[in-house]
């Protein structure tokens, strides 16, 4: 199955919660270790409802979450919000700023 590599892990499946919020911590997991980049876009709710075989609501709540929280924007589509990642000057890469 091919899902562009946003597949919530099966341990996530069984943490506590509502599914969204584990949703939103799967890709605040992919962002904090760069596996999506600010500017990145993120599939379509609809999309992801699919890939993670959730319905369209849960997708919707996950990203609204993230927006909420800062780490995605939406124009016509969501994508990485570029103010979640700090570049340091001298000596350091990027940081990731916590939610």
């Amino acid at each position: 199955m091919k899902s562009d590599g946003l597949v919530m892990p099966a341990t996530a499946l069984n943490e506590p919660g509502p599914v969204y919020l584990r949703l939103a911590g799967v890709l605040e997991g992919m962002i904090r270790h760069q596996s999506l980049r600010p500017g990145d876009r993120v599939p379509s709710v609809r999309r992801f409802g699919r890939q993670q075989h959730v319905s369209v609501p849960t997708s919707k709540n996950a990203y609204a979450a993230l927006e909420d929280r800062g780490s995605l924007r939406r124009s016509n589509f969501f994508s990485v919000n570029s103010s979640c990642v700090v570049r340091a000057g001298r000596g350091g890469g990027e940081k990731f700023l916590g939610f």
